[in-house]
């Protein structure tokens, strides 16, 4: 099944790279600049799980929050944390989703989730000053060279 997500993943013009767990790609993302997602597969679905941000130093319970909301309105992603409580973003979905339409879906779905909660969660979780940005900053142009 994982060539098949390689393969639709080639059509939809998304370099991906193997591992030995499965395949990597990287996402573009407004706010937090790009994140990389891990997709495997098992008998049953495929996996995918990107990093999203470190345990916060502070308001856990605010972040979490924030996170535990946003899944509730989410069809597909979950946020989740691990032993550590770093911030993940994961999905569990039907073999079908390796379609090339629906994994677009998917990995969009995921750059949106992303976009919408990590300036929130990441100035609620760390003391980051307000006139600080966490945009990541952009290349020049090249009609500006």
């Amino acid at each position: 099944m994982i060539e098949r997500v390689a393969q639709s993943l080639e059509h939809l013009g998304v370099p991906a790279e193997r591992v030995d767990a499965g395949l990597t790609v990287e996402l573009p993302s407004e706010r937090r600049g790009s994140f990389t997602v891990l997709i495997t597969s098992t008998e049953r679905a495929i996996s995918l799980r990107a990093f999203i941000m470190r345990n916060p130093d502070r308001n856990h319970e605010a972040v979490y929050h924030r996170l535990l909301a946003k899944n509730f309105a989410s069809n597909d992603w979950r946020f989740a944390i691990n032993a550590y409580d770093d911030v993940f973003l994961t999905a569990y979905v039907p073999h079908a989703f390796a379609e090339p339409d629906i994994l677009d879906g998917l990995l969009g779905g995921a750059c949106a989730m992303v976009d919408a909660v990590f300036e929130g969660i990441a100035r609620v979780g760390f003391d980051i000053p307000q006139d600080v940005s966490l945009r990541p900053p952009t290349a020049p142009s090249p009609e500006s060279s």
